[in-house]
């Protein structure tokens, strides 16, 4: 299991079985929050809302591989079902991110509700869903346009 730890900036790798952390690496950002595997499980992406960034995180090492800038305040993350794409939501500018696996760069970045917070996507990737919480709405965007 992967955990961030916001305050000290760390991604930690917890084996459940034995109950204790087998792994970390610093972040070198702050306010790490929700992190997303990839489809391959090999790399970790965080999102932290206190540094603008993403951070890409190869677990087979735990070392940090780079960080992506991402918007003002990203805070929610979730893999595209079908696509080699993270979308990201960035809190502070109202916008969401889209980064390519592939790149490991931000592709595109377009505006939203107001501090979007989480992001999760249709079952066939076809809508993402993200939450403006200072709007209290949805906003619901076609994932392949």
């Amino acid at each position: 299991m992967l955990v961030t730890c916001a305050i000290e900036g760390v991604l930690l790798l917890v084996d459940l079985a034995e109950e204790r952390v087998i792994g970390q690496v610093e972040l070198e950002a702050e306010g790490s929050q929700d992190v997303v595997i990839d489809h391959d499980g090999a790399f970790a992406y965080v999102a932290n809302s206190e540094s603008g960034t993403v951070s890409v995180v190869e677990i087979g090492r735990m070392r940090l591989v780079r960080s992506i800038d991402a918007g003002g305040g990203p805070r929610g993350m979730a893999l595209h079902p079908l696509a080699d794409e993270i979308w990201v939501t960035n809190a502070e500018t109202n916008s969401i991110s889209i980064i390519d696996l592939e790149s490991r760069n931000e592709r595109v970045e377009f505006a939203c509700g107001a501090m979007p917070v989480e992001v999760c996507f249709t079952p066939d990737g076809a809508r993402a869903i993200v939450t403006n919480m200072q709007e209290g709405n949805v906003s619901i965007f076609d994932a392949s346009t």
